[in-house]
């Protein structure tokens, strides 16, 4: 493969890592595959027609299959949004599979990854790039997603405070009661979702609650956050008791 080229750097991060790729790649198309990502044969032809479709379009996304550990297909995701993407991006992010977006290389003349953020540094691209530029969706599934517990999605904290970051970076530019709704809606969406995985990380490890983790709960779930303080008083009570 002559035209294959390999970049080597310090791990400083995905968005680094894209970032880095990006600089030394040479396509009008760009896209990111991750380690827990497979694409289907006919993944990137897909979205190059869809692309060549709608010559107005920054990215195009797809759907997707999630996979288990046995890489057997576990369920379809396709969520269909054919307008008012920025809006629906402020409401959730409706990719979820990186691996199903391809760029046109133009993207990254103004847009890149922040590596200030460990996680969702794609939504926060599709959030930035959409609010500006118009971009397309479909639901045919272009890739699988193999699910186990290294997953970064597995890190509700990580994942919770990263959205939350990324949604409220948005609030400032807002513009429509819409919008503002939509935001409003997703900031609940992302702590709905995570909130009670959170709690029920920090009530399940053995070691002492993270403390990101519970200022989270205290911040956006006091109800979970008023529950583990009860729970971790009781458990120190029993503990001694049985003592």
């Amino acid at each position: 493969y002559p035209q294959l080229k390999y970049v080597y750097q310090k791990n400083q991060g995905l968005s680094a890592a894209r970032n880095t790729g990006v600089k030394n790649s040479s396509g009008v198309y760009l896209i990111f595959a991750d380690a827990d990502d497979l694409l289907y044969h006919h993944a990137i032809a897909y979205n190059m027609d869809m692309l060549l479709a709608h010559s107005n379009a920054a990215f195009v996304s797809g759907g997707y299959d999630l996979l288990d550990l046995d890489v057997n297909r576990m369920k379809r995701i396709g969520r269909e949004v054919t307008s008012d993407h920025y809006l629906h991006f402020l409401q959730g992010n409706y990719v979820g599979m990186h691996g199903t977006v391809l760029y046109r290389r133009r993207v990254f003349d103004e847009f890149q990854f922040d590596v200030s953020l460990k996680a969702c540094e794609d939504y926060n691209l599709y959030l930035n790039v959409s609010r500006k530029y118009p971009v397309i969706h479909h639901q045919e599934a272009l890739a699988c997603y193999r699910m186990h517990a290294s997953n970064m999605s597995g890190n509700a904290t990580l994942m919770l405070s990263s959205a939350l970051t990324v949604l409220t970076r948005q609030e400032a530019q807002v513009a429509s009661a819409a919008e503002k709704d939509a935001l409003q809606e997703g900031i609940k969406g992302w702590v709905d979702y995570y909130g009670p995985l959170v709690y029920c990380q920090v009530r399940d490890t053995n070691k002492k609650a993270a403390k990101d983790s519970v200022s989270i709960l205290k911040k956006y779930k006091p109800k979970l956050f008023y529950r583990f303080l009860i729970a971790n008083c009781y458990d120190k009570i029993t503990a001694k008791d049985r003592s």
